[in-house]
């Protein structure tokens, strides 16, 4: 009990008598509710106390009982007790003897007052009223003032008080939720929460519990607040429970941090997983390592499978590569060298090698001891091997382009070259301007409005007709113009091939150096002379811009288009420039003699099926095309080569007829032709057709019913001359009411003819 309650607070309410004296106001004081006691003192010994007297015992002595002082003391019992001792314990001492006042003492013996039960009891009960009002005004002003929801709530679920900062977060007033229940506020889905919590504490198993859950408040929005619960019992009357108290803290702005945390985490995995992307952290103190569940992946193991140990990684590196990986890692700790950034090979569970990528940072602690290093994995094994791939088809492809007796290049949308050939290379650093690389990465279409003088006509000429092709234009005709070195004059002709691959629009340009033609002597002989450059240069430039535009084009998507595009693009690359050297091979054949033997039998039903539609691809999406072919049509005796440059010509001139929408039909049966069994390949279109005066000229040289910007007319009389190679034709006839078809026979192999 505290000190203020102990008994020297009323020591000085009574009298002192001396034992040789009767107080003559004995009468007063017995009469007197004030005094129920006296102590007896020794006046001849400096006052030492003799006891303690009750007033009832003097009475006595006062109606003629023959009773000393010292017969009462000693018939008194005196209870002593310190002057700091608590008045509750006076109490129980003083009912324990059955006495009703005590005499207090100091620590010397010396008597320093008397304090009686009755006394002792209302100073305890007035001290009690006292500590319990100032505990009251205490706990009301935290209960005001603290920061967080308080409320007393009985066992049925009543609100019996609750604070100002609870009803700031529910949004109630203290009477509206007076009136109501606690379950009320409870999110349905946690109502069933607290309930065993409740009957555990009812049962004294627990003393609190906390949880977390949804109140509604009064605008109909839940929020989530953390509840810590206690039970308040009534210990004098057997423990009986009171009411619980409930402390409210809201954390619904933690809970939304929380799930948009989560949101955040749940989205970065995704995005981890679908990029295929391994996290790892490495303890440097603990030298523990944790790998993620991707990273593992990477590897063919589950996750269970490697520990989350440095030595898992160590040990999988191949051995050429974990040297310098390793002293890669310790120049980033010593030393701030960077990010850690590095390609090794790891040893996958299959036995394989695999290329990975890694990036790490460096946490340090507050003296920039390295502490932690956190980075990632990823593997770029099928990168490695697309870009060694790429190289070597790169290299396919400028060699092929470099085997061309032409200069070749490939101009982009932009007017960028992207590739140029070894005649090209020479050319440009024989014609001056510092193009050591034959303008590769330069634009083709400044170089060309950057001449000035006498060249600047044609130059202006070929760039204009360059700029309409790259935009959509037709494919000009072959022009000639001059373009002179430093030393010497030059003359060339020029061929300009447009083809589009989705989106993108890409121009061949190939360049034939004509000069010795147009100073040959004699005007006629040189005419005939580029006559026949023309025909020759025009036929290989016409079948050679088709393949080698689409091999580089294929070529520069494998390069540098969006991943997983490029293995197609690379396969077809390939394809299409081991189509160009076969047709090198066949075009040697045409204009060097006939060529014997080298003829090959066509089953046309797949063949025919497969080159029509890999042909119709690179055709205007308005343009529909369908092929009809005999199931148990016989071998054609033919060359496939030879046979798919005629389809793309007379696909390509039906095309080019019909513009962006129309109609080719590609048909093929067995006919006999002056008793001699042969196969038909019709082509025909549902355009306006030939003029019936011009039918006659249809397969000279020359010829063509283009416009002048697009006319070559050396389409035709190259397909005719290679069907005549393996005794093949090719002839015309309209279609009713508008239309052309063009028909295409060769030999067929019956039985075992």
């Amino acid at each position: 009990m505290h000190t203020l309650c102990a008994i020297d607070a009323l020591i000085d309410r009574v009298p002192v008598f001396e034992s040789d004296r009767y107080p003559a106001d004995l009468a007063a004081r017995e009469r007197s509710s004030q005094t129920t006691h006296v102590a007896v003192v020794d006046a001849a010994e400096s006052g030492r106390f003799l006891g303690l007297l009750g007033l009832k015992e003097l009475m006595e002595r006062r109606r003629g009982a023959e009773l000393t002082f010292g017969d009462l003391v000693a018939r008194t019992t005196t209870l002593r007790v310190g002057p700091q001792t608590p008045l509750l314990e006076v109490v129980d001492r003083l009912i324990e003897h059955k006495q009703d006042a005590a005499a207090v003492l100091d620590t010397d013996g010396q008597y320093l007052g008397t304090v009686t039960v009755a006394e002792a009891r209302q100073r305890l009960v007035e001290r009690r009223a006292k500590v319990l009002a100032e505990g009251e005004r205490h706990f009301r002003s935290i209960f005001e003032q603290v920061a967080v929801g308080v409320a007393q709530v009985a066992p049925d679920g009543r609100w019996m008080e609750v604070n100002p900062r609870l009803c700031t977060i529910v949004g109630y007033t203290r009477e509206e939720l007076l009136a109501t229940t606690l379950s009320a506020i409870i999110h349905p889905d946690d109502q069933g929460i607290d309930h065993d919590h409740m009957l555990r504490l009812l049962a004294g198993e627990m003393e609190t519990y906390s949880t977390e859950k949804r109140y509604r408040r009064k605008d109909g929005e839940f929020i989530w607040v953390n509840a810590t619960v206690s039970l308040v019992r009534d210990v004098k009357r057997g423990r009986r429970p009171l009411h619980f108290v409930s402390v409210v803290e809201d954390i619904n702005a933690r809970k939304l941090a929380e799930v948009v945390a989560a949101e955040a985490a749940a989205s970065l995995e995704l995005a981890v997983k679908a990029s295929n992307i391994g996290l790892w952290d490495w303890d440097l103190r603990t030298n523990r390592a944790c790998f993620s569940r991707v990273w593992k992946s990477q590897l063919g193991y589950a996750e269970h499978e490697i520990a989350d140990e440095y030595f898992e990684w160590e040990r999988r590196v191949h051995p050429d590569d974990l040297g310098w990986a390793k002293s890669r890692i310790e120049r980033c700790l010593t030393a701030p060298y960077g990010p850690y950034e590095v390609e090794f090979r790891m040893r996958h569970k299959d036995g394989s090698w695999r290329w990975m990528y890694t990036r790490g940072e460096i946490t340090r602690d507050a003296v920039g001891t390295p502490i932690r290093m956190l980075g990632c994995h990823v593997d770029v094994t099928e990168s490695k091997r697309l870009t060694k791939d790429a190289r070597a088809s790169a290299a396919l492809l400028r060699a092929t382009i470099d085997a061309l007796a032409f200069s070749t290049a490939v101009i982009d949308r932009t007017g960028r070259v992207v590739i140029v050939n070894r005649w090209w290379r020479a050319f440009a650093a024989e014609n001056g301007g510092g193009y050591s690389t034959g303008l590769e990465g330069v634009n083709y279409l400044d170089v060309c409005d950057q001449v000035s003088g006498e060249l600047a006509d044609d130059s202006s000429t070929f760039s204009a007709s360059l700029r309409s092709v790259l935009a959509g234009g037709s494919d000009p005709m072959p022009m000639e113009y001059a373009c002179h070195s430093p030393t010497q004059k030059r003359w060339f002709q020029a061929w300009i091939h447009g083809f589009s691959q989705g989106a993108d629009r890409f121009a061949v340009i190939t360049h034939q150096d004509v000069t010795a033609v147009r100073l040959a002597a004699g005007r006629e002989a040189a005419n005939q002379q580029r006559k026949t450059v023309a025909i020759i240069a025009a036929g290989v430039a016409h079948e050679f811009n088709s393949l080698l535009f689409a091999a580089a084009l294929q070529l520069h998507r494998h390069l540098h288009g969006p991943t997983g595009a490029g293995e197609p693009s690379k396969s077809l690359a390939v394809e299409l420039i081991q189509q160009a050297q076969s047709l090198a091979s066949a075009l040697l054949d045409l204009y060097s003699g006939p060529a014997t033997g080298r003829t090959q039998l066509l089953s046309l039903y797949p063949w025919l099926r497969e080159t029509v539609a890999r042909l119709a691809t690179v055709l205007p999406p308005g343009i529909h095309v369908t092929t009809e072919v005999e199931f148990d049509l016989p071998e054609a005796i033919g060359h496939a080569l030879g046979l798919e440059q005629v389809l793309r010509n007379l696909l390509f001139n039906a095309a080019n007829v019909l513009g962006d929408r129309g109609e080719i039909r590609v048909r093929a049966a067995l006919a006999s032709i002056d008793g001699r069994p042969m196969i038909e390949i019709r082509v025909s279109d549902n355009g306006p057709g030939i003029p019936e005066s011009l039918r006659s000229q249809v397969f000279e040289p020359g010829f063509t019913t283009k416009t002048q910007a697009y006319r070559s007319g050396l389409g035709l009389a190259i397909a005719t001359q290679l069907l005549e190679q393996f005794r093949g034709s090719l002839s015309y006839e309209p279609v009713t009411p508008t239309g052309s078809t063009f028909i295409v026979r060769l030999d067929a192999r019956l039985g075992d003819a």
